[in-house]
Parts: C-alpha cells; sequence; structure tokens
C-alpha cells in the first residue's frame, strides 16, 4: 500500500495486470490484509476479480502460493506485491507454454548484478544455476530475476 505517483504500487501492478488482460487476481497477504481488502474490494473498480485466501501467519511468497493453491486452475503468473514493471507477461506466458515446463521465471540483464538473484542459463534457456546476491567474484551472468 506504499503510496508511488499519488496511488499505492499495488494498484499499478494491479491496473498493469488488467492491462495485459488479465481478469484475475488473488492477493495472498498477512500484514496489512484489511487495508488490502477495504482500498481493492472485489476489484470491479479495477476491472479485475480479486481474491484474498486468509493467511493467518507470513508464509513467504512459496507458501502464499501454496495457500492459494485452490484458486488456481490454470496457468498463473506470480508477481510481488513491490515491483512495479512493463514486462510483458502475456509474452512470458507464451514462452512458458512454448518450453512446456513446470515453470518459467522472468529474468531481465542489468548493469550490475550483485544485489540480485544471479541467474545462468543453458543454450536451451533452463537455469544451471542461481545465485542470491553472490559477492561481486561470484557473478558469473548479468541476467537476474
Amino acid at each position: 500500500m506504499l503510496p508511488f505517483l499519488d496511488k499505492p504500487i499495488l494498484q499499478h501492478i494491479v491496473e498493469g495486470l488488467a492491462n495485459q488482460g488479465f481478469d484475475e487476481t488473488i492477493v495472498t497477504t498477512n500484514y496489512l490484509r484489511k487495508q488490502i481488502m477495504d482500498y481493492f474490494g472485489d476489484g470491479e473498480a479495477f476491472e479485475v476479480k480479486m481474491t484474498y485466501p486468509r493467511e493467518d501467519e507470513h508464509l513467504g511468497t512459496a507458501g502464499s502460493v501454496k495457500n492459494a493453491e485452490k484458486h488456481l486452475d490454470e496457468t498463473f503468473v506470480v508477481v510481488q506485491g513491490d515491483g512495479i514493471t512493463d514486462t510483458s507477461l502475456k509474452d512470458l506466458m507464451r514462452f512458458h507454454e512454448e518450453k512446456g515446463t513446470i515453470d518459467t521465471l522472468g529474468l531481465t540483464p542489468v548493469d550490475n548484478p550483485r544485489g540480485y538473484g544471479v541467474v545462468e542459463l543453458d543454450s536451451n534457456a533452463k537455469i544451471v544455476r542461481f545465485r542470491k546476491k553472490p559477492r561481486p567474484e561470484e557473478c558469473s551472468s548479468n541476467l537476474v530475476n
């Protein structure tokens, strides 16, 4: 709910998803749950259906997705609630479907990858190594998640 350019970061994310054609958003939250639900409601004002699985304790990203599992019946995208991007998630989903993998991680090149999760890929775009916030000498790639 941190404001950025006169509206919460989460609103930028929800609107970006709606603009890309996503019609449903599942918000997994423990922190500020009531404030988020009061602000977004059922999502109609943002042209999406919004669902809020109950998360009584902080479960982390993977735990939150597992907790929301009963709401997931098709291919889905996990987006962190504090990251605004202009990445085409529809293109990422097409790539995922073309590769026929169980999951796909969106990556981007950066000039200085030290503060991120650095990823190395093989010639088939499969992850062969992932290093979280490596030391400078451990940065073998500039691709980050």
